[in-house]
């Protein structure tokens, strides 16, 4: 396949992004998402990102679309990090319009898992990924306190030519020490910092050593301050319809200082369409407000059409507080294909109960998320 070279262009004043192909024989791609919210101070600089890329072809049809998304899977749970003797996915009750269907039948909770993630764009598996990504999301939101707000988000992630499939360059704006979320995309900072902020790394993954494997990796951020951090992955436990997992994380970033992060994940098979899922994350930061900690418990079910839907249920604190809980959240997630395969479409209404320092009574705060994602993967 012939690779291109792509050019992400983030412009002052405007949040607007242009994709080209610099090829001359292929039809160029141009893909403007702009918004009206003028961006801060600290982000008004121009920044240029330039990776290699695989040449997006025209749109394929509906049998060709379907046939390259259960190819993908089934390499996806048959790769040397899927230990647990996954098998190929099968087809069940095909009536998507679009080919797309996900009415299959998963033999590993592992396979299941990781494409839940890798369908909702999970932090630890776009991260762990074994194919070149780019994915481009607009994230419209509403909060009865907060009021309304854009926030554009790029995650992408390119390896490096001769190395093997373990040195690669990561793209992000996620941030590491910021658990202020329940789920992945979804968080205060949506609300309080309209600032585009994307780092970019230089990441180092090692091979499978037993049930653990490390990723090393060293950045910048968009205010060019460096950063450095070290993950290790251990497969606790696994079998067809159990899978548990630690991510341990220890980094250190400029101006901020050091800290550790710990995070334990459990996935389980319900039925063919369904999966149980809970989350619990405990950091502790130079900045942070003692031990920061979250637990989250989600249920995916995959419907008709090409759509999906997460229910989930979490509660957020901090040690420094007086009170144990700062948070609890109550959310419904919808995503859905829309005409191409490429592009996605989330709404997520919420209910959350916060309470602040400054407050003794709870408080309800309504909300609603949209989500626009474009997404090109090889």
């Amino acid at each position: 396949m012939n690779k291109n070279f792509l050019i992400l262009v983030m412009l002052s004043k405007k949040s607007t992004y242009k994709f080209f192909s610099s090829s001359g024989d292929e039809e160029k791609l141009l893909l403007t998402l702009c918004s009206n919210k003028k961006l801060k101070k600290s982000a008004s600089l121009s920044l240029w990102l330039a990776f290699p890329f695989l040449s997006l072809a025209n749109s394929l049809t509906a049998q060709e679309a379907h046939q390259t998304a259960i190819e993908q899977v089934n390499r996806a749970a048959s790769s040397s990090e899927k230990k647990d003797n996954a098998e190929p996915i099968n087809e069940k009750n095909n009536n998507s319009k679009a080919g797309l269907s996900r009415e299959k039948v998963y033999s590993s909770a592992v396979s299941f898992a990781n494409w839940v993630d890798r369908l909702f764009g999970e932090q630890s598996e776009l991260e762990s990924a074994r194919y070149d990504f780019l994915r481009l999301v607009n994230v419209v939101g509403w909060r009865d306190d907060k009021g309304a707000e854009f926030q554009p988000k790029i995650k992408a992630k390119v390896f490096l030519p001769k190395t093997h499939k373990k040195l690669s360059l990561l793209f992000s704006d996620d941030e590491l020490e910021n658990i202020d979320q329940f789920s992945n995309q979804t968080n205060d900072e949506l609300f309080e910092d309209d600032d585009l902020s994307v780092s970019a790394a230089l990441n180092y993954r090692t091979d499978q050593y037993d049930k653990s494997r490390f990723d090393w990796r060293i950045g910048l951020d968009s205010s060019l301050d460096s950063f450095a951090l070290l993950k290790h992955t251990y497969d606790i436990y696994q079998d067809n319809k159990n899978y548990l997992v630690n991510y341990n994380y220890i980094f250190w970033r400029e101006q901020e200082g050091q800290g550790v992060n710990v995070k334990l994940e459990y996935d389980r098979i319900l039925s063919e369409k369904v999966l149980f899922r809970w989350k619990y994350s405990i950091l502790h930061a130079d900045r942070s407000l003692g031990s920061e900690w979250y637990n989250n418990f989600s249920v995916v079910e995959s419907l008709e059409n090409n759509s999906w839907v997460s229910y989930d249920f979490g509660m957020r604190g901090a040690t420094d507080f007086s009170y144990d809980v700062e948070a609890y959240r109550l959310a419904i997630r919808y995503r859905v294909q829309l005409t191409e395969k490429w592009f996605f479409m989330e709404i997520e209404p919420e209910a959350t109960w916060l309470r602040t320092p400054e407050s003794i009574k709870r408080e309800f705060v309504p909300g609603i998320i949209f989500r626009f994602e474009f997404q090109f993967e090889d």
